[in-house]
């Protein structure tokens, strides 16, 4: 038989996997006389694999014995956003020097991916006196993967200030 292989791009699922078969390496191979059996070395990838030439070899075999193999580059790509679950809102307090500093992970309630840790950033993380209307603030998270797949969510931040003046008699 001729063996005729294409290289080919699968994408990871959300739980970080992906299997091939050998009709999707498969090119068109050939034989004069005989049907063929396809065996691929290769069928089942993970967040490993991703960015790396992954070369897979397709074995051809005919009804009288006669085998042939090809090689293919598979590439395993991470196109999976990660899952961010954002708090619906988040009372907090200013300091004592009326200023108040939030961390990303204060504003979640989960965040997960399929392959890697996730970096987690805010638009708005530094509040003051003249955030302190009665109104919450919107602040929007945003989780990235180590592909640069992203995903935002927005939590309501509600500034207070409740700590007293200070009266001083000189």
């Amino acid at each position: 038989p001729v063996a005729d292989c294409q290289d080919i791009t699968v994408e990871l699922d959300s739980d970080g996997a992906a299997e091939i078969t050998a009709a999707q390496i498969n090119d068109n191979s050939s034989d004069a006389c005989n049907e063929l059996s396809f065996l691929l070395d290769e069928t089942e990838f993970d967040c490993d694999d991703v960015g790396e030439v992954n070369i897979v070899t397709l074995t051809v075999s005919d009804g009288s014995s006669n085998t042939s193999s090809c090689t293919a580059n598979v590439t395993v790509e991470d196109n999976t956003d990660p899952i961010l679950v954002c708090r619906t809102g988040l009372d907090t307090l200013l300091g004592i020097d009326g200023m108040l500093t939030l961390d990303p992970e204060e504003l979640i309630m989960s965040v997960s991916d399929n392959c890697t840790e996730v970096d987690l950033e805010i638009d708005l993380s530094t509040f003051d006196c003249e955030d302190v209307t009665g109104d919450p603030i919107p602040v929007v998270v945003t989780a990235t993967d180590s592909e640069d797949n992203s995903v935002s969510c927005t939590s309501l931040v509600l500034v207070q200030d409740l700590t007293a003046p200070e009266c001083t008699v000189e």
